[in-house]
């Protein structure tokens, strides 16, 4: 829109997708108390500014949906229309549109979806029903470019993106599936699609986005890809017939795009934007400053909004300086180490007690020897006053390292923040009564971690309620309260975040756990005989395992726990349960604190650098190899009572299968609730380390998750510890069979 800075409409769309997000907070309050005037003058308070904030850049197929709520709202807020649940999922829906909305425009395009128009007429019936007056009808808005063709979805670094592909002859392709709607298990449709892409195609674009996929289902899904595969390869691979009832492909041309961005370029995007126009009830267009009305809502903060790629580009400078630092340290030790083997061996010389000969002239000889003690005290008294510096420096740079690590931090609030409508949605689905709690919303996490995150806690929130929470009349049977309790919970302590997902449902029953691995072939009967209450529940994380009875749309307790595990130790994490049969279960996610920088402990390998996080190190020990215990062929070390496996890195790492003679470096780390000894050539010592992540297409070695750049400069591996423990066994076992070797 002409005269409308693009500065104005991103602060609008960055304050308008945070009024929306508190809006379904409010709605779930309201829907647990239909009195509550503080959730519904927040509601309505937030709905004015949208639709006042819409109409001043324009965007009026936001402003005339939001002014509808608006008025179902005031009707609520005089008590003229009654709080019910099917007015607050009316009111959900609602406000999922106005956030398509938003996304929409975000994305250069104007919603078109029929289900507004929908959603729009089910507020108007409620406005006439409590004896309103007819209120004006809903057009959907149409796109710049129209019908199926269109392309004008895609962002402008999606479609240079596209161009550069085509350029250098890759081909492009729009996939556009019409999903059946009978199918049983249609709202995972668009995400067994997806995930058969992905195996063959780099996916470009999606449309509708995940976010909103979780949330309801779409019969229509298109995907952006470039893949190598001709469209019959796609269809073959692609089209379901359960899932899918069409599918059809579009090779894209450069023409499509080049096309796309004259026509923006000639101004058909400014009809994606149109200018206010009198709406059908006659009501003037907004002038284009804030409405007067709406100043009450607006509030002085001191927050100052920063781009997140500028965050990590301060970050990436603080991380050089980290390494710059541990350069200085170390270059200081030897300048140290230099000057003080100087100064013994020339400590009759400094004393005075004994001259040097650096001239056969007596007088010349006196002169020297007096210049050199003067040169030898002005350059103790430069280190010492480099030392001093180095401290300050070092002070300095670990406060900016904490800020700017600070800056990373997000409340966890961004994440749980989603959990209520999940929880609400998913229970009346399931015929549940289910009230979920909610603390430490306050608790920061790297944001690196939010997006990440979101999946695993999802997945464990899902298992709670469809196995874990009974139903209603189960639960009045067990002798508990009608409604299931789960808690969410957050907290720091020391150097991580916990996150703690507690029910009080049925619990796990392990002897069915353990039952169910069996007929899987996951274990034999003889194995599961032995294994403890907390080893049987450990089979939840195998591959494949699952005790639902039946396959749901939600998963039972247990499947897939094993994708929830491996996300969670990609971020450097664990995950622990804890049960009890009818009471209830815990399950605990264990997290570092940030992801960017780390303390680490330097050690050597075979002559290379390995970073161990100090946060799994709890001692270093020296060992002989005659301290070593054989236990079923395996090397063990006792460690106070504690048979400790013992995992060599040079053995992992680089295949060398000859003895070790002499001492032995052992640092005893701990994973989950288990003990490793892993033995090293050499420990150098602790150090900050940034980490450097490496391009999984290109490097992917077990044991390995990331890279540092140490302080002498040269590339140090830092340790996926838990992907070395798992891989031991298997990688060491093969090289012993090669080289016909045993323990």
């Amino acid at each position: 829109m002409e005269g409308i800075s693009q500065e104005l409409i991103a602060d609008f769309m960055s304050e308008a997708l945070e009024l929306v997000q508190n809006m379904e907070t409010s709605f779930l309050s309201l829907e647990k108390n239909g009195t509550d005037t503080a959730a519904i003058a927040e509601i309505f308070r937030a709905a004015h500014t949208i639709k006042g904030g819409a109409g001043t850049i324009g965007f009026t197929e936001i402003k005339e949906f939001t002014h509808r709520m608006e008025d179902l709202l005031d009707r609520v807020r005089k008590s003229e229309i009654a709080v019910t649940p099917d007015l607050i999922s009316l009111l959900l829906r609602a406000k999922d549109i106005i956030e398509g909305m938003l996304d929409a425009r975000r994305n250069g395009d104007v919603y078109a979806e029929e289900l507004s128009k929908d959603v729009y007429n089910q507020m108007v019936s409620y406005l006439q029903s409590s004896g309103g007056q007819t209120q004006p009808s809903f057009s959907v808005p149409k796109s710049s470019v129209q019908g199926e063709e269109s392309l004008s979805y895609l962002t402008s670094y999606e479609r240079s993106l596209i161009l550069e592909f085509l350029n250098q002859n890759f081909p492009v392709y729009e996939l556009f599936y019409v999903f059946n709607e009978n199918y049983e298990m249609k709202d995972v449709s668009a995400f067994q699609i997806y995930a058969l892409v992905g195996d063959f195609a780099q996916i470009i674009r999606m449309e509708p986005s995940l976010d909103i996929l979780e949330k309801e289902f779409r019969p229509n899904f298109r995907l952006v890809v470039m893949t190598e595969k001709d469209e019959t390869f796609i269809r073959e691979k692609t089209f379901m017939r359960d899932l899918v009832t069409d599918l059809r492909i579009r090779r894209l041309s450069k023409s499509d795009i080049e096309g796309l961005e004259s026509a923006m370029m000639a101004g058909e995007k400014v009809a994606s934007a149109p200018s206010p126009s009198p709406s059908p009830s006659g009501e003037k267009p907004q002038k284009q400053n804030v409405p007067a009305e709406s100043s009450e809502t607006i509030k002085t903060s001191s927050t100052l909004r920063v781009e997140s790629s500028r965050i990590d580009e301060l970050l990436n400078l603080v991380g050089e300086l980290v390494i710059n630092k541990s350069l200085l340290h170390e270059i200081s030790q030897l300048i140290m180490k230099g000057y003080n083997g100087m100064r013994l061996v020339l400590k009759p010389f400094l004393s005075g007690l004994q001259k040097l000969l650096l001239d056969e002239n007596a007088t010349h000889n006196e002169e020297l020897n007096a210049r050199l003690r003067e040169y030898f005290q002005d350059m103790e008294g430069a280190l010492e006053q480099y030392q001093d510096i180095l401290q300050r420096f070092n002070q300095i740079s670990s406060a900016l390292q904490e800020n700017v690590t600070g800056l990373r931090m997000v409340p966890i609030q961004h994440v749980f923040s989603r959990f209520p409508r999940l929880v609400r949605d998913q229970a009346q689905r399931l015929g549940k009564e289910v009230d979920l709690e909610i603390e430490g919303v306050e608790t920061e996490i790297d944001k690196g971690m939010v997006d990440d995150l979101f999946d695993p806690l999802i997945h464990i929130l899902r298992n709670s309620i469809d196995h874990g929470i009974e139903s209603p009349e189960e639960r009045v049977s067990k002798g508990k309260p009608k409604k299931g309790k789960i808690l969410i919970r957050a907290f720091h302590e020391g150097e991580h975040v916990y996150i703690e997902v507690s029910d009080d449902g049925r619990g796990i029953d392990v002897d069915r756990v353990k039952q169910k691995a069996i007929e899987k072939g996951l274990i034999s009967a003889s194995t599961a005989e032995n294994l403890s209450p907390k080893e049987a529940l450990a089979l939840i994380f195998l591959p494949g395992f699952s005790t639902a009875e039946q396959v749901t749309e939600l998963s039972g307790r247990g499947v897939g726990m094993d994708v929830v595990k491996k996300k969670i130790e990609q971020l450097g994490g664990s995950v622990s349960i804890y049960t009890a049969k009818d009471k209830g279960t815990r399950i605990q996610v264990k997290l570092p604190l940030t992801l960017a920088i780390i303390q680490g402990l330097h050690v050597m390998v075979s002559g290379f650098s390995y970073i161990l996080p100090i946060v799994a190190i709890d001692e270093t020990i020296i060992i002989q190899k005659s301290d070593m215990i054989d236990i079923e062929g395996e090397p063990h070390l006792n460690v106070r009572g504690e048979f400790v496996p013992l995992l060599f890195l040079r053995k992992f790492f680089y295949h060398e299968t000859k003895d070790i003679e002499g001492n032995l470096y052992c640092i005893l780390a701990k994973q989950g609730d288990k003990h490793y000894g892993l033995v090293v050539d050499e420990i150098v010592g602790e150090q900050d380390v940034v980490i450097k992540p490496f391009n999984n297409r290109l490097i992917k070695s077990p044991g390995i998750s990331a890279g540092t750049i140490i302080g002498n400069g040269n590339i140090g591996y830092i340790v996926d510890l838990s992907g070395l423990i798992q891989s031991y066994a298997g990688i060491v076992k093969k090289l012993e069979v090669e080289h016909g070797n045993s323990k």
